[in-house]
């Protein structure tokens, strides 16, 4: 009996631990915050994103505790170095689009974690459009091996209209 009771403690608090350092990855207060899913540490994710035949798991997602705020976060191991990567951009996009869908009645935000940082993303439901617009493009062209439109995603409409602040890079 107390050797189950034993185990059973020590499994919480190494899941508090683990759920205390992924609070600390994205710069978030545990008082603040519950950790409803995550894709990291010992961990699995609870919550899968799947819409319109785009799929993913998010790093992390947290719920505000006393604000209807949902919070995605992706952990990149590389350093931020003031840029952030559009494919990044765009995966992080897609979730807070299935999670805006998910969750209608909060308001969604997304956090990049860097090795050296964390940046916040504004939803863009306009940029969630459009990608799920190449998600069908793609299907077309497969299905008639025709590219109706190759530009890129940041040719066609400006990404950056909720995110100004950020600097972006096609580099990967």
């Amino acid at each position: 009996m107390w050797a189950i009771l034993v185990v059973v403690i020590l499994y919480l608090v190494g899941a508090h631990k683990t759920s205390s350092q992924i609070h600390k990855k994205f710069g978030l207060a545990g008082t603040s915050y519950e950790l409803i899913s995550t894709d990291l540490g010992k961990m699995k994710s609870h919550i899968r994103l799947s819409r319109y035949g785009v799929n993913g798991i998010p790093d992390a997602v947290f719920q505000g505790k006393k604000k209807k705020v949902i919070i995605v976060g992706e952990f990149k191991s590389r350093k931020h170095k003031k840029v952030v990567r559009l494919y990044e951009f765009y995966q992080l996009t897609l979730y807070l689009g299935h999670i805006q869908a998910r969750y209608p009645d909060h308001a969604v935000k997304g956090l990049l974690a860097y090795a050296d940082g964390v940046v916040a993303i504004s939803y863009d439901k306009d940029v969630y459009s459009g990608l799920l617009q190449l998600s069908k493009e793609l299907r077309a062209a497969r299905a008639s091996n025709k590219i109706p439109d190759s530009r890129p995603l940041h040719r066609r409409m400006k990404v950056s209209s909720q995110n100004r602040a950020l600097t972006f890079s096609t580099d990967k």
